[in-house]
């Protein structure tokens, strides 16, 4: 049975400040309608809106506010007040859906000079890569997984066609960045747009289940200006629970592990050089001319030399 709130009775309880009280009642009744059982990520003096934006069970966001005036106030006289406050929310937090269109298309084009693939004679000459331990990692309770190889070996394209098998997956975040991308002056630097930074990173995916971070090519730790940030961050995405996968040179990994990751249980996976057998399947497949001599054909095992010869790769 609903009940009118007597909003006489609740001045009177909170007759010595009833503001903050009347925000507190509004916060949980929020959290209430859209089952944020864990509360809402807020800034101090948040602007427009009382917290971070929240996501729905539809996929919508969803923010409120909370003014009180008392019952001798003249609603009109604030009219102009509360039109510039939804102006501004509108302002502000439109750029929500813009941030997370700027972090899949920052994915997006890491992806886009990743290549799985040799060009050869117009045609698209797939290289095989074996990606099931990535995906028994996404299901595990394993927080971290090293991918690690040479140097062409073939990690990141590992990991694109990984992504290419689970892009149907809607109800999974999955977010890139290059290792350089974390070598950055301060935490707040990392990402910012001048309207979002890495906190609101966070709070904006708070309550999704399943959330994926992929930093590729994390030697370049080891030329880092600032390796404490970088190795703040990463923590960060740790302590608010999401998974990462790292892909990394092996000369490189026991450093950056035992820097980074000293206690943090992680599985990995090491990524072979294509092996001259795969290149005979793949030449039988795509019929092309394959050198004799044995080093052109250790060349062409590197996929580095393909992404540099996309157009000849196959012709020497």
């Amino acid at each position: 049975m609903n009940r009118p709130v007597d909003w006489k009775a609740f001045e009177y309880k909170f007759s010595t400040d009833p503001r903050p009280a009347f925000e507190g009642l509004a916060y949980i009744l929020f959290c209430y309608e859209f089952k944020q059982t864990y509360g809402i990520f807020r800034y101090y003096n948040q602007p427009y809106i009382e917290t971070q934006p929240a996501n729905t069970a539809d996929g919508h966001k969803v923010g409120f506010q909370a003014k009180y005036y008392d019952a001798g106030t003249q609603m009109s006289s604030k009219e102009q007040d509360l039109k510039d406050a939804i102006k501004g929310a509108k302002n502000k937090y439109a750029g929500i859906d813009r941030f997370h269109e700027n972090l899949i298309n920052h994915k997006n084009s890491i992806l886009k000079h990743i290549h799985s693939t040799i060009q050869y004679n117009e045609k698209e000459v797939k290289i095989p890569q074996d990606y099931q331990k990535l995906t028994d990692f996404q299901e595990s309770d394993t927080q971290v997984m090293i991918i690690h190889g040479a140097a062409g070996a073939g990690k990141s394209a590992t990991v694109k066609d990984f992504l290419e098998a689970e892009k149907n997956q809607k109800e999974k975040i999955t977010l890139m960045f290059s290792a350089s991308d974390l070598d950055v002056k301060e935490e707040n630097l990392f990402l910012y747009d001048g309207n979002y930074g890495l906190q609101d990173l966070f709070g904006l995916y708070k309550n999704e289940e399943h959330r994926l971070c992929i930093i590729d090519s994390a030697e370049k730790y080891c030329t880092a200006k600032y390796p404490e940030v970088f190795g703040d961050i990463l923590r960060q995405f740790l302590d608010h629970g999401w998974k990462v996968l790292i892909t990394i040179r092996t000369f490189y990994k026991d450093t950056f592990c035992n820097t980074f990751l000293k206690n943090t249980t992680y599985s990995q996976q090491e990524i072979p050089k294509l092996k001259k057998e795969t290149l005979t399947q793949i030449n039988n497949q795509y019929p092309f001319v394959l050198p004799i001599d044995p080093k052109v054909q250790d060349l062409l095992c590197n996929l580095f030399y393909h992404q540099t010869n996309r157009r000849n790769c196959c012709s020497v």
